[in-house]
């Protein structure tokens, strides 16, 4: 059978679709907000454009379903200190319970300062850096994408973060914990200092932002580890997928068990999964079977694709 012909993905400038932030830009998210809640796993609805804040004006202010206030800073450049200063005096003369940045690439400085702002912010306040683009293949009609560069809590594009005094906190704080240092003491730490929300992340061997291990639970049944590739190339993650796919057997016999290989062509990450039964509301003896499974996963899945990772790493860089 012959291999289908494929197209290839172009990232257009943004000026080129919205050539002016204020005037085209800000606008048409307003209208579109569904395609920016939809990446954030948040029910968003516009209040006002340019909402004033003293002699200030917020670009959208909206509000979440059962969350709160919104305020959004729109930015098609390169983000700067000037819209981050912007953003935090919007959020506090609004009162918002939801923070989003969205410009068409974050400095790591700011993707910190947000993260930050976040593990500070009080219980039931979100974080979010988004980065848009607009892609298209060959003469198609351009479509924007949403990527979520800092989430309160990034699985999976990101969901909402458990406000650290609720009662399923607690019960996190309690399933993380011994987790967490028993992987430590393996020379496997956490991503983040957080440990009461409903995932936990860790870093691969070699460091490379948008490349990370997520351990959590999937929906109200299953426990998930997993592990994501999200850099800011899309050839290069998917490249790195299928590497790693061609070693399939090899990383499933390391693992253990069956795999769940996703490419996800419509996006730019990519991910490997591996998936049991649980619930953070199973009993006692359950949950402690579904920790050990994800602390031998983790160990065995990172075991097997990190020196791949490494390999394929070193390849490019020989080339």
């Amino acid at each position: 059978m012959p291999t289908q012909e494929l197209g290839q993905l172009a990232s257009l400038p943004l000026r080129s679709v919205w050539p002016h932030e204020s005037g085209d830009f800000t606008p048409w998210l307003a209208e579109h907000l569904g395609l920016l809640g939809s990446a954030l796993n948040l029910d968003l609805r516009e209040v006002e454009q340019e909402a004033a804040v003293g002699p200030f004006s917020v670009d959208i202010l909206a509000e979440a379903a059962g969350v709160g206030r919104v305020v959004i800073e729109n930015q098609l450049t390169l983000t700067n200190h000037k819209h981050l200063g912007q953003l935090l005096t919007y959020a506090a003369g609004q009162r918002a319970s939801v923070l989003i940045w969205v410009a068409e690439q974050f400095q790591d400085e700011h993707r910190a300062a947000l993260e930050l702002l976040d593990e500070w912010s009080p219980d039931g306040t979100l974080v979010f850096g988004v980065e848009v683009r607009v892609l298209k293949i060959g003469d198609s009609t351009p479509a924007p994408e949403f990527r979520p560069v800092v989430s309160p809590n990034a699985w999976l594009r990101g969901s909402r973060r458990v406000a650290s005094s609720s009662p399923d906190a607690e019960r996190y704080r309690e399933f993380w914990s011994p987790l967490r240092a028993k992987l430590s003491e393996q020379g496997i730490p956490p991503n983040s200092r957080r440990g009461d929300t409903s995932m936990q992340s860790f870093k691969s061997a070699l460091p490379a932002s948008g490349i990370l291990y997520y351990l959590g639970f999937a929906g109200d049944s299953e426990a998930e580890v997993q592990f994501y590739i999200d850099t800011d190339d899309i050839i290069y993650n998917k490249e790195l997928f299928d590497e790693l796919h061609r070693q399939k057997d090899e990383v499933e016999m390391a693992v253990g068990s069956t795999l769940q290989w996703d490419r996800r062509e419509e996006n730019r990450a990519s991910m490997i999964r591996a998936r049991r039964p649980g619930s953070l509301n199973d009993p006692l003896d359950q949950l402690n079977e579904v920790r050990e499974w994800m602390i031998e996963t983790l160990v065995n899945l990172r075991g097997a694709v990190d020196p791949l990772f490494l390999a394929y790493q070193d390849k490019l860089n020989a080339e």
